[in-house]
């Protein structure tokens, strides 16, 4: 889960430099920069104080690091916008059917989906098929339907483009209400009554003018949706609480709604995740034995299921994180370790385990980030060792922890790494954060002079950063 960020200790050092030293390691950084072999794809999470900014570490192969293992993202069958009594109301027809030919037009760049009508639900249509058009430009994304996809559509007349003319046999056409948000495919006979039932309520709803009414109808509707277990209504009824305030109290009733979708792996985890956030943000703390019942199945929903926990004061202790901090995904151990340092008391010896054990690149740098968002100075030992570690990403976020533990400690561990570490690389590196956040007419920094520290660090305190050209190319 997000970690907050950390709070500022130091103003921005580099008022204390000189112009010349500036545009130094401006140039310098910039190199460093344009020979590095690719950009890091993972965001930090530990930020550094304000102000300051972290210059890039020593360049590695990409071969050595792992590429971004995202999990699925389970995308929200709607826009999460416009919730679906809307579209109701903005359709001439809504029709069940069942699609038995697509037409291509102009390259592909447009089709006509011809549907057999089962069943009308509202409005009407003529005769008992219709054409659905679909204007696809040239995007590359699948059909708003596939042949013998049964479905429920909101429809209205098709937009009056000259382009539609030019390239249409003459004939009635129609288009979903909202786009994709206009159709909704149904597995079974018992999902096609509940969207049917949604959409009567919906209608129903439209006509209530009493402000206090609708909404309670509002309400209960979305509650109805997400006790379907129908993953489309469950999206729509996100929609239709975000639209609610306040949320709090929950019947009995709406609880054991929430404890069905937060425990179904059916409803997307994009949908879940919407849901935690939702219910975080409005403080509803009624919601926590549903959170705590919820199924955690991606790192998504095990973040901001967590977060929420946390926020409304229902934290997970270190039980409930005990399985997921060895599970076989590694995405999953990093959020376990992230909530692992949110703890009243997190164990910095064992997130340090992590940080130098895990055998995945992505855990190792979760937990670094971890450690920094601990703030406590007894990770420094564990975040001095990994600064010394050649893997760029992994260097770049123990200097980034070492900084959002701040104060003199952190400055020391710079110190001691600048005098004592193994290479060139992890000596120069740790020379120019001590500057960078401190100042080179700091203390801190004077107390580096003063130990009589290698040429390379006087260089970096002097002119700024440059790598060796033969490390850009090692291995």
């Amino acid at each position: 889960m997000s970690q907050p960020p950390v709070a500022s200790r130091r103003a921005s050092a580099g008022a204390l430099w000189a112009p010349a030293a500036f545009a130094a390691i401006a140039l310098v950084l910039a190199a460093v920069s344009a020979a590095a072999h690719g950009p890091v794809r993972r965001q930090p999470v530990t930020k550094p104080p304000a102000g300051v900014e972290i210059p890039p570490g020593p360049p590695l192969d990409p071969k050595a690091l792992q590429g971004s293992r995202g999990s699925p993202s389970g995308a929200v069958p709607t826009t999460g916008v416009v919730p679906l009594r809307s579209l109701g109301a903005e359709s001439t027809a809504v029709v069940e059917g069942v699609v038995l030919k697509t037409t291509p037009f102009d390259d592909d760049k447009l089709r006509v989906y011809q549907v057999r009508v089962e069943r009308t639900l509202h409005g009407t249509v003529d005769g008992d098929e219709v054409d659905l058009v679909e204007i696809r430009g040239a995007a590359a994304h699948p059909g708003f339907v596939a042949d013998g996809e049964r479905a429920i559509l909101v429809l209205r007349p098709a937009p009056r483009f000259s382009y539609l003319t030019q390239q249409l046999p003459a004939g009635t056409y129609y288009s979903p209400a909202g786009g994709r948000d206009g159709i909704m495919p149904i597995a079974s006979d018992a999902e096609r009554d509940a969207v049917a039932h949604a959409l009567d309520e919906g209608f129903r709803i439209s006509t209530l003018t009493d402000e206090s009414e609708n909404r309670r109808a509002r309400r209960a509707l979305a509650f109805e949706e997400l006790g379907s277990m129908v993953p489309r209504l469950a999206a729509d009824a996100l929609v239709e609480l975000r639209r609610l305030d306040p949320l709090a109290p929950l019947s009995r009733d709406e609880l054991t709604a929430l404890e069905r979708t937060f425990a179904a792996k059916s409803i997307p985890p994009a949908t879940r995740v919407g849901l935690a956030q939702l219910l975080a943000q409005r403080g509803v703390t009624d919601a926590v034995p549903a959170l705590r019942a919820a199924l955690l199945d991606t790192p998504e929903v095990f973040d901001a299921v967590f977060a929420a926990r946390t926020r409304l004061g229902a934290p997970p202790d270190r039980s409930e994180l005990t399985s997921y901090l060895t599970a076989k995904d590694p995405a999953v151990r990093a959020s376990a370790i992230r909530a692992l340092a949110e703890l009243k008391d997190p164990a910095v010896g064992e997130i340090g385990r992590y940080a130098t054990t895990d055998p995945d690149v992505e855990v190792r740098v979760a937990a670094i980030e971890a450690l920094g968002a601990t703030q406590q100075p007894a990770a420094l030992p564990t975040l001095s060792q990994t600064f010394g570690t050649s893997q760029r990403e992994v260097r770049q976020a123990s200097g980034r922890a070492i900084l959002a533990i701040g104060g003199d400690p952190a400055s020391q561990a710079l110190i001691n790494l600048a005098l004592h570490g193994e290479d060139a690389d992890t000596r120069a590196y740790a020379a120019l954060l001590l500057m960078v956040s401190n100042g080179r007419d700091s203390a801190p920094v004077q107390r580096l002079l003063a130990s009589n520290p290698s040429s390379e660090v006087r260089n970096v305190i002097e002119h700024g950063l440059r790598w060796s050209h033969s490390h850009q190319h090692d291995e």
